[in-house]
């Protein structure tokens, strides 16, 4: 999910119940945000027929608009939260000229 706070703040939520910190990795490269959920533990050693979400890696890419920031992270009851500032150079920002 991606929530919007204003027209410059916004959050991207993922679902990542079972995953601990360690096993969650977030990157940016240019305009990509990739998000990466891989167990580094193995906690039994059975055969599954089926895992669920909490079980298995994942892994999720966002495209970023031009001048968006990733700011902070934080992962709490499950859910991962990722928040994205868009900073526009002043030079880019729509201004009023005063008539003479």
């Amino acid at each position: 999910n991606v929530l919007k706070h204003d027209e410059d703040h916004f959050e991207i939520e993922i679902a990542v119940a079972g995953f601990d910190r360690e096993d969650v990795t977030i990157e940016v490269d240019q305009n990509q945000l990739v998000i990466k959920g891989q167990r580094l533990k193995e906690d039994d050693v059975s055969k599954y027929l089926h895992r669920g979400l909490a079980a298995r890696d994942f892994e999720r890419a966002f495209t970023l608009a031009d001048y968006m920031e990733v700011g902070d992270a934080e992962l709490t009851n499950g859910i991962l939260r990722v928040k994205l500032t868009r900073i526009v150079p002043e030079a880019l920002k729509p201004r009023l000229i005063a008539i003479k």
